[in-house]
């Protein structure tokens, strides 16, 4: 597949019209905030609400001092879909089951929240083998991102799927 501009677009400038514009900044709450409104704006159109609901677990050695995370699992649920964004665990721990305990935790705690289904992405170099284990079905595939790699997105219905 290649992937081409829409016409029309194009880089030269930022200044659209007047004093709007597009800038680069860095990321922060607010900006994060206001482009939620936006888009629940978009899907309260269509009788739905954007209204993401954060889910971070963590895998924590308590007896080192500080207490010291040694794994994450962050995501958010919304739309009645858990969104995993980012699963790791420490190298001195991986193979020992705490990646399948940490999903297994954001899968129930997805359904107290009225989920249905779970969907995430990785990488060619990361972990594809590891969710098909855990009963996740790839549905999508981006080839060569990066360079040489492929980024696999998987998806689990944590209930019956609803008739189509």
């Amino acid at each position: 597949m290649r992937l081409h501009p829409a016409s029309g677009h194009t880089d030269e400038g930022t200044e659209l019209t007047g004093s709007i514009a597009i800038e680069e900044v860095a990321s922060s709450d607010a900006l994060q905030e206001r482009a939620v409104e936006l888009l629940d704006l978009h899907a309260s159109r269509l009788g739905h609400h954007f209204a993401p609901q954060s889910l971070c677990l963590t895998v924590t050695d308590k007896d080192a001092a500080p207490p010291r995370v040694l794994g994450a699992l962050v995501g958010f649920t919304n739309f009645g879909w858990l969104y995993v964004k980012y699963l790791a665990v420490d190298a001195s721990l991986r193979g020992q089951g705490f990646g399948a305990r940490l999903i297994a935790r954001a899968e129930a705690i997805a359904r107290e929240r009225g989920c249905t289904a779970v969907w995430l992405d990785t990488f060619s170099f990361q972990a594809p083998g590891f969710y098909l284990k855990m009963g996740y079905a790839e549905f999508g595939r981006l080839d060569d991102y990066p360079k040489g790699h492929a980024r696999h997105f998987f998806a689990k219905w944590l209930t019956d799927p609803a008739p189509r």
